[in-house]
């Protein structure tokens, strides 16, 4: 009977050890979590159509570099905007879709957003996009991504929804 418990004691603790073994794992290879927030600086790059009267319907390509908070070269990304509207004032909405590249995997953001002539970011409000998923580091990331312009970069601060 003894020898049967400590058999039975035995398997119950190896069966605890690797699901814990295992959890432990799954933590160590998941992205970003629960409110966890990133900023990274997207520099000016370069355009498809920098000087182009914009229109509904218009492609641009803008692709650049990316740094961390510490100024860092750490990255890539490259935009897709479609032009959705242009207003009499010339400020036109954008469908942003933009791959960031980076040293643990990629990250995707899709959403509208609002620029003004010469290619500048309008900063009446953030703007803020949705974390659509990503590679890496960053697989099943959702979340948002918070647009601010300064007058070198583009600050973006990535907030991690995933669980």
């Amino acid at each position: 009977m003894r020898r049967l418990f400590a058999v039975f004691i035995s398997v119950l603790l190896g069966t605890v050890l690797v699901a814990a073994a295992a959890g432990v794992a799954e933590a160590a290879t998941k992205g970003p979590c629960c409110g966890t927030t990133m900023l990274i600086n997207k520099y000016k790059g370069t355009d498809s159509n920098p000087s182009t009267a914009k229109a509904p319907g218009q492609i641009n390509v803008v692709s650049g570099k990316l740094a961390n908070d510490r100024g860092t070269i750490n990255g890539t990304y490259s935009s897709v905007q479609t032009v959705l509207s242009v207003s009499t004032g010339g400020t036109y909405e954008i469908l942003n879709t933009t791959i960031y590249k980076l040293p643990k995997g990629t990250l995707t953001t899709s959403g509208p957003e609002v620029w003004a002539p010469g290619n500048r970011l309008v900063n009446t409000a953030p703007q803020v996009l949705a974390i659509t998923g990503g590679t890496g580091l960053y697989a099943g990331s959702a979340g948002t991504a918070t647009s601010v312009p300064n007058p070198q970069s583009i600050e973006v601060t990535f907030t991690f929804a995933n669980k």
